[in-house]
C-alpha cells in the first residue's frame, strides 16, 4: 500500500514538472508560431513602409528595423512600445487596433532578423556642452536631420521629435550616433571608425545633449513639405 502511494506521488510531481517547466522543444515550437504571426501582422500593417525585408525600402520610407545596430541598441520592450504607442506628427501611427499577442509577435519577428550581438558601449554618463553640441549639429548634422531636428525625405530621421526623445535613452541616441546604422544613411560618427565624421566621445555627449535640451523645443515638423514623411527612428 505504501509503495502504491509512493509510486503515485512520484508520478504527480512528475506531471506537475513537466506542466510548470516546459521542455525547449515546446519553448521553440511557440517561438516559432510567434514568429509565423508576427510575419502575417508585419505584411499586413508594416511593409508599406518598413519594406518586406526590414531594410526601410517601403513606399514610405520607414526605419531600417533589418539592422544589426538597431537590433543591438533597442530591446524587445522598447520596440513593443515604439508599436504600441507610435510617434506623433509623423507616419508612425500608434497600433492600438492590435492585441498585445500581435504585438509581441511582430517583435518576435523583428528580432528574428537579429544575427549579432553587437557590443556597442556608451559613456556612462551623457552630459555635454549645448554651445559645442549646437556647432557641431550644424556642422555635421543639419543637412539630413533639419534646422529643426524634423529630417527629410530620404534621408534621416526626425531625430527631435517629442515622442522619439521619450521612447529614445540619451545612451541609444550616443550609440547611434557614435557607431551609426549599418547599410544606411547614418554612418558612424566615433574618432577610429569608418564614418566621414570623425568625433571625440565627449563631442558626440555634446551634440545629443544639445538636441534632447534645446533642439526638442524648436521641433517643426512642418519644417519642410516633406518633413511629415521623414525617416523615424
Amino acid at each position: 500500500m505504501k509503495k502504491w502511494l509512493i509510486s503515485l506521488a512520484v508520478f504527480s510531481s512528475i506531471v506537475v514538472i513537466v506542466l510548470l517547466d516546459p521542455s525547449p522543444d515546446r519553448e521553440s515550437q511557440a517561438e516559432e508560431n510567434s514568429i509565423v504571426l508576427g510575419e502575417k501582422v508585419y505584411t499586413e500593417f508594416c511593409v508599406d513602409c518598413h519594406g518586406e525585408n526590414g531594410k526601410g525600402e517601403g513606399a514610405q520610407i520607414g526605419t531600417a528595423l533589418n539592422n544589426q545596430h538597431f537590433l543591438s541598441t533597442f530591446s524587445n520592450q522598447d520596440i513593443y512600445k515604439i508599436i504600441e504607442d507610435g510617434k506623433k506628427q509623423t507616419l508612425m501611427p500608434g497600433f492600438d487596433v492590435l492585441e498585445a499577442e500581435e504585438i509581441d509577435a511582430v517583435v518576435s519577428f523583428i528580432r528574428n532578423w537579429q544575427k549579432d550581438r553587437l557590443d556597442l558601449e556608451a559613456p556612462s554618463v551623457i552630459e555635454g556642452n549645448v554651445t559645442n553640441g549646437k556647432k557641431l549639429y550644424n556642422l555635421y548634422c543639419i543637412t539630413c536631420h533639419g534646422e529643426t531636428g524634423s529630417g527629410t525625405l530620404t534621408k534621416a530621421a526626425a531625430i527631435a521629435n517629442p515622442t522619439t526623445l521619450e521612447n529614445m535613452t540619451a545612451e541609444q541616441m550616443w550609440i547611434t550616433a557614435a557607431y551609426g546604422r549599418e547599410e544606411t544613411r547614418m554612418g558612424p560618427s566615433l574618432k577610429g571608425l569608418e564614418g566621414v565624421r570623425q568625433l571625440e566621445e565627449q563631442e558626440i555627449s555634446d551634440v545629443i545633449t544639445y538636441i534632447r535640451r534645446d533642439l526638442v523645443d524648436r521641433y517643426n515638423p512642418a519644417e519642410s513639405k516633406h518633413s511629415t514623411h521623414a525617416i523615424v527612428e
